[in-house]
């Protein structure tokens, strides 16, 4: 069977044709699943090309859904902006006049004109052949291309100034930003501030959106902060979030949280309405990425901004909530979790977790991978480092377990298992063999000699009063028939009384606690070790094995409801059970 070949044509101009998804028919989730199975076969270390080109089209697909729940911003605009009556006015800049709000409903659909063609750039010299030939298709009106190549022939300068007098369209802004990357090198926001320009007056132009967001996402920036402030001022507020995003979080990696803090302020200082839905899908993301950096103060007031909007976000984010509630649960929890000295796995799984909210994608993938090695290649020291009934792993493993369903999706990761007959025979085969290994222990001892306890106690607590009773009842003065009525009559009312209120109120409960003790001693030292060697052999996941081990229906298996019940609170398991998910 030959394997099919990329539609490496589609990019950049057509990502969802890339990835093989109908428009408007996907979710965020199918996008990275579809990401996950090309980047399955181009890895980077082997394909870093194609793996740059595939990485490119995801983040920008799935930017779009996430801000604007769509896979464009908006329709694509006329290229020169329209006055109020609808026709084309060149002669007006676009600043100085009050234009009405934009209605969406208004502008040309995708199915009334060629759309436009989004471009990528490099981080060095981008005047390239390649992007040269970019420009010139820039816009499906090619009316203007002639005067890009005959500027090509020009004095860069010289036609840098004579643009920059009246850009009117959106190619000439794209012209201006290329430009100014040759001519004015000593403005390092030059690049952006024309691209911003342009946003401004075609807010919802693809190209010179993908220009700026692919810019910001791969450019090292020499002054981000001015650059993000500026932007701040100039760029559209529905498109400002969304296109530097991926500007913000090099910055949060680059210096103090104080000093990102400013620099926030300083760029939102004109912000209107600070719950406007993209800048609270701003806040999902940087409080993952600030989670372990920021303030507590900062924390409180960002997370109530966000979850406060909670109900008016679709399900979509979902998942980025439900992972920000856990995320916070093991931020509080975190310094106990370490401890004062912490052991090494512990240490690597909350490196996991940080470097998962923090790291790039891929820094970020091979930190997961690497702890889920370790904790596999060593399991007796993970369940040492993960002791049982240690309430404080709990905040951990939901937040790796959130971790680990986002690494499924990019790694096609199968975590169902099917419950067939082979499964069923597997845990039926363990529960046996974990039977015959109690037996043998001291604790078959101890927990026949508590049965047999228990059932002497049951005995007597029926029988001793009655003969109490006999002792001080005046049973000598009656005739043997009424002696025998009276006996017989206390002992069944005593055993109905002990039976329906003596049993289930005094007895039951101390017989419950003291086989829990046994239980959970006897799996501390027995059954969880021979647990992990059935996980480690099997490939099971544990709750796969608690749910096989709940419906056994065997009078000869005594165990396997104490052993289903205490694999619930076994965290350390649970880690085991995760990272081997990913390892074979």
């Amino acid at each position: 069977m030959v394997e099919e070949t990329p539609r490496w044509d589609a990019l950049p101009h057509d990502p969802e044709g890339f990835f093989e998804l109908e428009p408007g028919g996907y979710d965020r989730r199918a996008l990275k699943r579809a990401y996950g199975r090309l980047i399955k076969k181009y890895k980077p270390e082997r394909h870093p090309e194609e793996f740059q080109k595939i990485r490119q089209a995801y983040e920008e697909l799935d930017s779009q859904l996430r801000y604007f729940g769509t896979s464009s911003v908006a329709p694509t605009t006329p290229t020169t902006p329209a006055d109020s009556s609808g026709s084309v006015d060149s002669s007006t800049p676009a600043d100085s006049r009050d234009d009405p709000p934009i209605d969406d409903d208004q502008l040309p659909r995708s199915d009334e004109q060629p759309p436009r063609r989004p471009i990528s750039i490099d981080d060095g010299d981008l005047l390239t052949p390649e992007l040269v030939e970019q420009i010139i298709h820039f816009d499906h009106e090619a009316h203007d291309a002639k005067s890009i190549e005959e500027g090509l022939r020009r004095d860069p300068g010289e036609w840098y100034d004579d643009l920059k007098q009246r850009p009117t369209t959106p190619l000439d802004f794209l012209t201006l930003a290329i430009l100014s990357d040759v001519t004015v090198r000593d403005d390092a926001g030059a690049f952006f501030r024309h691209l911003a320009e342009g946003l401004h007056q075609y807010p919802h132009h693809d190209g010179l959106r993908s220009v700026l967001f692919h810019a910001l996402r791969d450019v090292e920036l020499e002054e981000p902060e001015a650059i993000l402030v500026e932007l701040g001022e100039r760029l559209p507020a529905q498109l400002y979030y969304h296109l530097t995003e991926p500007a913000w979080l090099h910055l949060l990696r680059d210096c103090s949280f104080d000093e990102f803090r400013r620099t926030l302020e300083r760029a939102e200082g004109g912000i209107d309405d600070p719950y406007s839905p993209p800048r609270v899908v701003f806040l999902i993301r940087l409080l993952r990425a600030a989670c372990f950096r920021a303030d507590q103060e900062w924390i409180d007031q960002t997370t109530d901004i966000v979850f406060d909007q909670q109900g008016s976000f679709a399900a979509a984010f979902e998942p980025d909530l439900d992972f920000l509630d856990v995320l916070m649960q093991y931020r509080a929890v975190r310094q106990e979790f370490l401890g004062v000295k912490p052991h090494p796995i512990r240490e690597r799984i909350d490196r996991v977790i940080r470097s998962w909210c923090e790291d790039p994608e891929l820094e970020a993938q091979e930190t997961f991978l690497a702890a889920q090695l370790e904790m596999v290649e060593d399991g007796r020291e993970t369940l040492k480092a993960l002791p049982y009934t240690d309430e404080v792993q709990y905040a951990a493993l939901v937040t790796s377990y959130h971790i680990a369903a986002e690494m499924e999706d990019v790694s096609g990761v199968d975590r169902t298992t099917a419950a067939d007959s082979a499964v069923l025979r597997q845990v039926y085969d363990f529960a046996n063999r974990m039977e015959r290994v109690t037996d043998r222990s001291r604790f078959g001892m101890i927990w026949w000699l508590w049965g047999m306890s228990y059932v002497g106690v049951l005995f007597l607590g029926v029988l001793l009063p009655v003969l109490i009773g006999g002792a001080l009842l005046p049973i000598e003065t009656m005739d043997s028939n009424l002696r025998t009525v009276v006996i017989l009559g206390s002992i069944a009312v005593w055993a109905f009384v002990a039976w329906k209120w003596v049993r289930p109120h005094l007895l039951e409960p101390v017989r419950m606690k003291v086989a829990m003790r046994i239980a959970q001693s006897c799996y501390r030292k027995v059954w969880r070790s021979e647990l992990l060697r059935f996980v480690r052999s099997s490939h099971l996941p544990i709750d796969a094995i608690q749910e096989q081990l709940d419906g056994l229906e065997d009078d000869n298996i005594t165990n396997d409801d104490w052993i289903a019940l205490l694999m619930r609170d076994d965290y350390g398991l649970a880690f085991f059970s995760l990272a081997q998910r990913f390892l074979h």
